[in-house]
C-alpha cells in the first residue's frame, strides 16, 4: 500500500533571519543615543569585522553591490578596461561592471562548484583586462591560488565576490584577509550576518582603503579638520565627485550582533546540510552540491542542488511541486549572460556549464532556526515530488 504525504499547515521559507533580543536591545540602545547615522556603531562594527577575518582595513557600506561598485571605482576601472566576470553569479556582479563604464567579459563556472577556475578565466583574457571578480559560491570559496597565480603575472587585480562566504575559508584562511586586492561581503536579510541591508569590504591595502573611504561619501575627506582649523570644527574638501554609500549606525548595530553570532549560526547551517547531504544520497534525480575539502570550510549559505535529466523534471515544475508541499526554494541563479541586457549586448557562446547549471539549480530551504523535522520534511518533500 502506497503511504500518503502529508503537506504541512505552514510554509516552510526558504530563509529566515537568525534574530533573538539582541538585536532588539541594540536598535534601541542606537535609537536612545541620539546618533543613527554612520559613527561610533559603524566604527566598532568594522573592526570586529576586521578582527574576525584578519583583515589590515574594512569598509561598511550599504550593500554588497555597493561594495563592488566602490571597488572598481576606486581602482581606477572604467570605459576601456574589461573585467571577467563568472557568469553564474546574481546580475549585480556584472552590472558594477557596466556601471563603472568598463566592458563585462563573462567565464563559464565549474559544474560541481559553480566557481569560475583558472582554467575558464584564462581564454578570456585580452589586454585590456584590468580585473577578474571571483564569487565564492554558495558558501564555498574558489579555488584561489591557480586563479591568484595566473592574474598575477599578468598584472590583472582579483576581487573576491564574498557575497556568501561569511565565516567560510581557503586553505585554512579566513575569506576576507582578504586573498585579493578586496573581498565584498553582503548583509542582505538571507545572509549569514545580516545588517538588514548592507555590505562590508575587507583590504589590505591602506591607499586603496583611503580611497575607498573616499568613495562611500561623497569624495569629501576629512583631512581638511586638520588644514584648516584642528579637529573641533566641521571642515571638510572634496576630492573628487562620488556618491554616498556610507553604512548607519542603527544597521550596524544590528549586524555587530550577527557577528557575534556567527560562529553559532554557521555551525548549525553545516549541520543541516549535512543532513540533507545524508538524507540525498543515492538520490539519482538530485546533482549535490560540491562540499569543500574541510567541513570547517564551507560556510553553506546555501544548499544548492541540480534538477538533472533523470528526474523527468524541469527545475521550474521540480519549485512548483516543492511549493504545492509548502516548501519555498530559491533560484540561484541564472546564467547572467542569458538575460535580455546582456544577451543582447554581448551573444556570449561557450558558457555551457554555467547555461545548463542556470537551467537546473535551485537553493532549498537553510537557515540557523530551521529544526531537524523541517529538513527530514523537505527530504520526504522532495521523494514526493520524484514519486518515491
Amino acid at each position: 500500500m502506497k503511504n500518503t504525504f502529508n503537506v504541512r499547515s505552514d510554509i516552510l521559507p526558504f530563509s529566515r533571519p537568525f534574530f533573538d533580543h539582541r538585536e532588539e536591545e541594540a536598535v534601541l540602545r542606537v535609537l536612545r543615543s541620539g546618533w543613527i547615522t554612520t559613527g561610533p556603531e559603524t566604527a566598532a562594527f568594522e573592526e570586529e569585522f576586521r578582527s574576525m577575518v584578519g583583515a589590515r582595513y574594512a569598509a561598511a557600506v550599504t550593500s554588497g553591490t555597493a561594495g563592488l561598485y566602490i571597488t572598481l571605482k576606486s581602482l581606477g576601472i572604467g570605459p576601456g578596461d574589461e573585467v571577467i566576470v563568472p557568469s553564474l553569479t546574481w546580475p549585480a556582479t556584472a552590472n558594477v561592471v557596466e556601471t563603472a563604464g568598463a566592458t563585462t567579459v563573462f567565464c563559464d563556472v565549474d559544474y560541481d562548484t559553480v566557481c569560475a577556475t583558472a582554467e575558464t578565466i584564462a581564454p578570456k583574457i585580452t589586454g585590456r583586462t584590468r580585473a577578474v571578480i571571483v564569487v565564492h559560491f554558495g558558501g564555498l570559496a574558489c579555488d584561489l591560488d591557480p586563479i591568484l597565480d595566473l592574474a598575477g603575472n599578468r598584472n590583472i587585480t582579483v576581487i573576491e565576490d564574498a557575497a556568501h562566504a561569511a565565516g567560510a575559508q581557503y586553505k585554512g584562511v579566513p575569506i576576507g584577509r582578504p586573498h585579493g586586492a578586496v573581498a565584498c561581503f553582503s548583509m542582505h536579510p538571507i545572509k549569514n550576518i545580516t545588517s538588514a541591508e548592507g555590505g562590508m569590504l575587507t583590504c589590505h591595502d591602506g591607499e586603496l582603503y583611503r580611497r575607498i573611504g573616499l568613495h562611500k561619501f561623497h569624495g569629501i575627506s576629512r583631512d581638511a579638520w586638520k588644514r584648516y582649523g584642528g579637529d573641533d570644527l566641521p571642515l571638510y574638501d572634496l576630492e573628487f565627485p562620488a556618491l554616498k554609500f556610507n553604512l548607519p549606525d542603527i544597521l550596524s548595530a544590528i549586524g555587530r550582533v550577527q557577528l557575534s553570532k556567527l560562529e553559532t549560526s554557521n555551525r548549525r547551517r553545516r549541520e543541516l546540510a549535512e543532513m540533507y547531504l545524508e538524507q540525498f544520497s543515492g538520490v539519482s534525480e538530485l546533482d549535490l552540491p560540491a562540499t569543500g575539502s574541510c567541513p570547517d570550510e564551507h560556510a553553506w549559505h546555501l544548499f544548492p542542488v541540480k534538477v538533472n535529466e533523470s528526474s523527468g523534471l524541469s527545475r521550474n515544475e521540480f519549485m512548483r511541486r516543492l511549493l504545492e508541499r509548502n516548501v519555498r526554494t530559491g533560484l540561484h541563479f541564472l546564467a547572467v549572460h542569458t538575460l535580455k541586457y546582456y544577451l543582447e549586448k554581448y551573444h556570449v557562446p561557450d558558457c555551457k556549464n554555467a547555461e545548463k547549471i542556470g537551467d537546473r539549480i535551485l537553493s532549498l530551504p537553510l537557515f540557523p532556526g530551521m529544526s531537524d523535522s523541517d529538513v527530514r520534511y523537505v527530504c520526504a518533500a522532495v521523494m514526493d515530488c520524484f514519486g518515491k
